[in-house]
């Protein structure tokens, strides 16, 4: 019985060592792992436009260029390491809660059609007066608005840090939402040059928001506003009394888009490095705090760094191919590889706690996927529409047009072949990443089913309005 019990003993001490074995081992970070070094550089010069971000949620003017103003921005910002970044904390950095902004009750007046199909001119028709009257309340936000929309850079200098502090990004929601109603109003009124320009403007910001971001809130921010400053030029474009000299203005002003400027490349990095600063503050915490023999052995810090570095280096991946190439849907590909490091006897063993702490959200990736692609194809279509509104004579057929525009030739991403034409509800659509056909069908709130569309109205007046379904925009 007693040699029973020592051979036991001794299993159990084996077992119990090459436990310990196999958690003391961490792994090497990945050289090419993620850092800061890989976003765009901070700008912290007082041109930077990002300032006025900060800037449009006070109830009143604030002098950006000051010191006083800019120097704990800086500071905050400059932090070059986690650790640093934290001594910061107890740093009031006076960042406008949008819940004390002003104007927000008033914009919300506009009723925003629920669907990019719907012509802005046509659904804004009864609300001019209205619109006329909330830009005369939002003089103050306006002139801080144009004020960024002329700034040449426009590059947030926010931390994708565990616990670091973001400005409320809501006002320029609400802005780049209610700018292109104006715009718009000068187009009917007979400027559709200056209202073309306004919204070209805009369009240039949102591409600057999403080439120099440093984090996705940005980037979402950025998609956001060129989608809205689109919805307004395919509205002028389909106006039957827009000037051809306009159309053509909207149709040099809209060059090719760049993967920079709707893509999720930067995005993606900081959210990688955000997820990996994670770590170090859970180490940073342990120090200071003490944490049981266990949970130290069972959390190997490089290890679970590189599933982050993987993860999002896939995703990069998938975000850099066009849709119509992907082998596997990304969703199923990246959830399995989150589960393969929670899978298997063995695997249970090893950096329990890291393991336990790599839970992502695999659909908040492949929502970004969907909204970049979706974006690229809407401003891809636009410029389709501009030229054929300048290439199309009366009697031909449009079919027959397109397959002659420059811009046409470009393939639709997610299909590999042209976009589609339907005749019926005379919409040129993408079939969505999805990569199935809908006829041009989009619901009021786009999912990864829904195709993307627009109308193609200019030569028919009664094409052109059409009825909302719902009051406010989609969500982003």
């Amino acid at each position: 019985m007693k040699k029973i019990l020592l051979v036991l003993f001794i299993i159990l001490l084996a077992a119990i060592a090459a436990f310990v074995a196999i958690n003391l081992k961490d792994q090497s970070l990945n050289p090419n792992a993620f850092t800061l070094a890989d976003l765009p550089p901070l700008n912290f010069e007082v041109s930077n436009g990002y300032y006025i971000v900060y800037w449009l949620a006070e109830p009143e003017e604030v002098d950006f260029q000051s010191d006083a103003y800019i120097k704990p921005i800086r500071e905050y910002y400059n932090s070059t390491s986690l650790r640093e970044m934290l001594k910061h904390n107890d740093l009031s950095l006076s960042i406008p809660a949008y819940y004390k902004w002003p104007y927000k009750e008033l914009l919300r007046q506009i009723k925003f059609p629920g669907n990019y199909q719907i012509d802005l001119i046509g659904h804004l028709a009864p609300q001019w007066e209205l619109v006329e009257k909330v830009g005369q309340k939002l003089k103050l936000p306006l002139k801080l608005w144009r004020k960024l929309l002329e700034c040449e850079v426009v590059q947030d200098f926010c931390l994708p840090y565990w616990g670091a502090s973001w400005p409320t990004l809501m006002p320029v929601w609400h802005l780049a939402r209610f700018y292109p109603c104006l715009a718009l109003k000068k187009a009917v009124e007979g400027n559709w040059q200056e209202g073309a320009a306004d919204l070209l403007a805009q369009v240039e910001l949102g591409k600057k928001f999403n080439t120099n971001s440093r984090g996705m809130v940005n980037t979402r921010i950025g998609r956001a506003i060129i989608y809205s400053s689109l919805h307004g030029l395919i509205s002028m474009l389909n106006h039957p009394e827009c000037p051809e000299t306009v159309v053509k203005q909207i149709l040099d002003g809209l060059p090719p888009i760049k993967y920079r400027e709707y893509g999720n490349h930067n995005a993606f990095i900081a959210e990688g490095i955000f997820y990996s600063s994670g770590v170090d503050f859970r180490q940073i915490v342990h120090e200071e705090e003490g944490v049981g023999l266990l949970e130290k052995l069972l959390f190997q810090v490089n290890t679970t760094k590189n599933y982050y570095y993987d993860l999002y280096s896939k995703s990069i991946a998938y975000d850099r191919q066009d849709p119509y190439l992907w082998k596997l849907d990304p969703g199923v590909e990246l959830q399995a590889f989150v589960d393969s490091k929670k899978k298997g006897f063995l695997n249970k063993f090893k950096n329990y706690f890291g393991k336990k702490s790599f839970v992502i959200n695999v659909s908040s990736i492949y929502s970004e996927l969907f909204t970049s692609n979706r974006l690229r194809a809407y401003y891809m279509m636009t410029r389709i529409l501009a030229e054929l509104r300048l290439k199309y004579t009366e009697g031909r057929d449009i079919q027959e047009v397109l397959a002659e525009l420059a811009a046409y030739k470009v393939m639709d991403p997610c299909s590999g072949k042209p976009f589609i034409l339907n005749k019926k509800s005379w919409v040129l659509y993408s079939i969505g990443i999805d990569k199935k056909d809908q006829g041009g069908i989009e619901k009021n709130t786009p999912s990864y089913e829904t195709d993307v569309a627009i109308p193609l109205t200019f030569w028919s007046p009664e094409l052109v309005t059409r009825v909302p379904q719902k009051k406010d925009l989609p969500t982003l």
